[in-house]
């Protein structure tokens, strides 16, 4: 009996001591909608270089919020198949084989570090909500305003159609059976979310009457209203005498 008894334990202790645990690391992006796996593997070094270096954000993503990069830990258990020798087979080289490691087990994932990652028209929105501001304060609304164009016997000489906006339009969406004369599109970003879907069509569309005026946070609010009142002026000019 104390002999099979012996046995047992030694079969057990033997089957623990065979159990080796493999830290595995994990890179994720995150947004609002999404997430992304950017690393999983087990080597330390490469998984904080991913992580710290991580700014290569899908073109789909770049105007998401709350986005930020993740890296963390779990513990992974393995045990070698009995018949091989843990000598000749290293877990960091051959965990992935199951003919040679059996997976135990996982534990809960752990964060380790994490870092936000701005949008790229973070900087460009507050110049946009600039812009919106000064027109709104000018004319009543942020986006889209409406400006009639008088002469000085207040008669009606026709109006301009003034967006302001961080995309690009669908020039098609424009009713043109309507009473405006001209159409000013402004589009203050680094990154246009629309422009891939739009860009040729309105290239192909566009009017003499319509126009678009591109900018990003390179540019000073006052450059970008000196050249939105500049249009607005040339085309007041043309309503008052033609």
């Amino acid at each position: 009996m104390r002999n099979l008894i012996t046995n047992y334990y030694g079969f057990i202790n033997e089957n623990i001591n065979t159990n080796v645990i493999l830290n595995m690391y994990y890179v994720h992006f995150y947004t609002d909608e999404t997430t992304e796996l950017v690393y999983n593997g087990v080597d330390r070094e490469k998984a904080f270089n991913e992580y710290m270096t991580f700014n290569d954000i899908p073109k789909e993503m770049l105007d998401k919020n709350n986005m930020n990069v993740q890296i963390s830990m779990s513990n992974e258990v393995y045990r070698i198949k009995p018949s091989l020798d843990a000598g000749d087979y290293s877990l960091e080289d051959y965990y992935k084989d199951s003919s040679i490691y059996l997976h135990i087990s996982s534990s809960e994932p752990v964060t380790l570090e994490e870092r936000d990652i701005e949008p790229v028209n973070t900087k460009s929105d507050e110049l946009l909500r600039q812009v919106q501001s000064h027109y709104k304060q000018k004319y009543g609304k942020y986006k889209y305003n409406l400006i009639d164009i008088h002469d000085d016997s207040d008669e009606y000489k026709g109006d301009i159609k003034l967006r302001i906006a961080d995309h690009s339009e669908n020039i098609l969406n424009n009713d043109r059976n309507l009473s405006t004369n001209f159409f000013i599109s402004v589009v203050i970003c680094e990154y246009d979310v629309v422009s891939n879907r739009f860009d040729m069509v309105n290239n192909i569309e566009r009017r003499s009457t319509e126009i678009q005026l591109k900018y990003d946070s390179s540019d000073s609010f006052e450059k970008i209203v000196e050249e939105i009142d500049e249009n607005i002026s040339n085309f007041t000019d043309i309503l008052l005498y033609i």
